[in-house]
């Protein structure tokens, strides 16, 4: 598999250059004290921000001097229930299933939508809170449409404005066509009655994240993805996850840069057997917006990264997938020796997928003498498993857990086999200091049940998949992390994401994790209320990895 980005380069060479660039591992100071940094040893760049409120570049775009049309608020009525939702298969039904507005409005609304406003306690600044998580609440992903004409939408090119629940028309007429070519004709695509689209105002995260950013484009998207599958599953809507596109296409349709603001993926949404028609020719559109993109800073780290996963043209795009989807995926990791467990998934909870996402919150606080049951554990895990609805095939991520308080289970670290839905345990003990560690310090990590890492080997993704494969690893692992956190709200349960010094968290699971890259981590378990001192910290220092 040759390079997504240079016919001459390995595989990989762009994206693993920029992994290596942006792990983090913590430093001792002259005072004897702890950092965080960023890079491989010798290397060491910041890990955060100066993040000057003077230059806070907001939590929003908004597109100006165009027509919106407002969006109906109506919920999807459905028997089918959220943890049901989570393990669809995306691809069903079968048959013509074209969404109305009120479905995209919806899947809109609990992809990227506002939750609830809150005012900060101490900086007084107003707070819209998500449907999904994003890193460090900077909400830095953007949502577009591409329809042909649905019931109550007219074709065209949409931005989805999250601020007041509109979108905004950037072209009229039906451009499904031009992006299908975009995608070397992926037949999801060149079906699909309704294309979504996902960007990254990156340097709004960025001011916070700096260069690792770019990781955490995949890691929200996974995240907000996760919530639109389910949503759609829940509405009966045919979906696939699409990689293989021409970036820089997109991009001319959509009037973005490629800089500022970078072109994630996308995903069909519903299915018809109408061929799309002819689109209109794509001239340049430029639109003024806020934050304007022209007072932003520059992060040439993540552009060469996005650049080297980039893929060219449509017939690149066709020939990464047919590279991709040639021969059988990798063996899956074994299990390390020892017996395993079988989980036993036979929870159930009969909540919507609405309901959860309408009340789930991300939890730092956790009861640590509190188990969670075996059963619920088991479902939660289950629930998380199965492959995204991908335009590749795509192997699964290594699933490593530490175990703090499960009953039926020895507090210790394990492996997670996905395939036998079983685990093995690695080391016995108990691990919490180790968990608080490896979940950057975070005291929620040593509290909780449950912490999970995710992992693979990047070199053999790479080999397969070129640098865009970068791309999947951190998206597949991410909605397995973020499918867990659903299902834990689902039952009650709390959950949040957090973050990994990567080289600390090979070693520890290592031999069996050697060679292997950190890709995503999360926390569940038993929630409690936070207390006054622990609120007065979490303001005081916004450490917090996902909001």
């Amino acid at each position: 598999m040759m390079s997504t980005s240079n016919e001459n380069s390995r595989p990989g060479q762009a994206a693993r250059a920029y992994n290596d660039r942006t792990k983090y591992r913590f430093v001792t100071k002259p005072d004897g004290t702890e950092d965080i940094v960023a890079g491989t040893p010798p290397e060491a760049f910041p890990a955060l921000g100066e993040q000057d409120p003077a230059n806070d570049p907001g939590r929003f775009k908004i597109v100006q001097g165009v027509e919106t049309l407002p969006l109906p608020k109506e919920p999807i009525v459905s028997s089918i229930t959220a943890l049901e939702t989570l393990t669809a298969e995306g691809r069903q039904p079968d048959g013509v299933a074209i969404p109305d507005l009120a479905v995209l409005a919806r899947l809109l609304q609990r992809s990227n939508g506002i939750l609830k406003v809150g005012t900060h306690p101490r900086t007084g600044k107003e707070i819209a809170y998500r449907a999904a998580g994003q890193t460090g609440a900077r909400y830095h992903l953007e949502l577009y449409l591409v329809t042909g004409g649905v019931p109550g939408l007219s074709a065209g090119v949409y931005h989805y404005g999250a601020h007041d629940d509109t979108l905004s028309v950037l072209r009229t007429g039906d451009y499904r066509a031009y992006v299908a070519q975009a995608t070397g004709n992926d037949p999801a695509i060149a079906s699909a009655p309704a294309i979504l689209i996902v960007t990254s105002q990156i340097w709004r995260n960025a001011w916070r994240y700096l260069d690792h950013s770019y990781r955490q484009v995949y890691w929200d998207m996974g995240t907000m993805l996760t919530n639109t599958l389910a949503m759609a599953a829940s509405a009966e809507v045919p979906t696939e996850v699409v990689f293989g596109f021409a970036d820089s296409e997109i991009e001319q349709l959509l009037g973005v840069d490629g800089r500022d603001e970078l072109v994630a993926g996308m995903m069909a949404l519903g299915r018809t057997t109408e061929p799309h028609p002819a689109s209109p020719p794509v001239t340049p559109i430029s639109f003024e917006q806020t934050p304007a993109a022209a007072d932003s800073p520059k992060f040439p780290v993540i552009e060469a990264a996005y650049r080297g996963t980039s893929l060219p043209t449509g017939d690149a795009a066709a020939t990464w997938r047919v590279q991709a989807s040639t021969g059988s995926l990798p063996m899956p990791t074994a299990p390390p020796a020892g017996p395993t467990i079988p989980l036993r998934p036979q929870r159930t909870s009969d909540r919507s997928i609405e309901d959860v996402i309408e009340r789930r919150r991300s939890n730092r606080h956790y009861n640590p003498d509190a188990p969670v049951s075996f059963v619920d554990f088991s479902t939660v895990l289950t629930a998380a498993n199965g492959a995204p609805p991908l335009d590749v095939p795509f192997p699964s991520a290594d699933v490593y857990l530490i175990v703090n308080n499960v009953e039926e289970l020895e507090p210790g670290a394990y492996f997670y086999d996905r395939t036998q839905n079983a685990l093995t345990l690695i080391e016995s003990g108990n691990l919490r200091e180790t968990a608080r560690r490896l979940g950057m310090n975070q005291q929620y990590a040593a509290d909780a049940q449950v912490v999970m890492f995710t992992m693979a080997n990047l070199d053999d993704i790479f080999a397969r998949y070129g640098d865009r494969g970068y791309r999947l690893a951190l998206f597949e692992a991410a909605v397995f992390g973020s499918r867990m956190q659903l299902a834990a709200h689902a039952l009650g349960l709390g959950a949040v994401g957090s973050g990994s010094p990567d080289d600390e968290l090979t070693a520890f699971f290592s031999p069996h994790a050697a060679g292997k890259d950190y890709l995503f981590v999360a926390v569940f378990g038993v929630k409690r209320k936070a207390s006054g001192r622990e609120n007065a910290e979490a303001l005081r220092f916004l450490d917090d990895k996902r909001a």
